[in-house]
């Protein structure tokens, strides 16, 4: 860490190993995988300058974190992958997050939201279903 309280790549991965937690590189042939498909993992962290935020999964869920923001932004699955693709083309690094995440509070409460929103929208499509 430096003066004006910035964390390194090196000092965020070492604090992230004590939760058995490791960063890669999306760039990296190790997870050439998140790159392709990155719905299927759990989380990802991005830098710019001195700039972390992180998009994560909770639940089937996931949210931009990003502290920028007003609020937490829900992203869909296939908006994912543009998005990422879009930080990069900005200048953000980013690093995918590996290992199991701990279940948190977050988590329930995601099921809870994406349930009800599943709950309203068949509601509306079946007003307009012609059955």
């Amino acid at each position: 860490m430096d003066d004006s309280g910035f964390f390194s790549v090196q000092v965020l991965s070492m604090a992230l190993m004590v939760f058995g937690l490791t960063i890669v590189p999306i760039g990296s042939t190790e997870v050439k995988d998140a790159k392709e498909n990155p719905a299927r993992e759990r989380g990802f962290i991005l830098n710019l300058r001195n700039h972390w935020f992180t998009i994560r999964k909770f639940g089937p869920l996931w949210f931009n974190l990003n502290s920028t923001q007003p609020h937490p932004e829900v992203v869909s699955p296939i908006y994912l992958g543009m998005l990422l693709k879009q930080l990069q083309i900005d200048g953000y690094s980013v690093f995918v997050i590996k290992g199991d995440l701990p279940q948190t509070q977050a988590d329930g409460l995601a099921i809870t939201l994406a349930g009800r929103c599943n709950l309203v929208l068949f509601f509306f499509f079946s007003l307009f279903s012609n059955d």
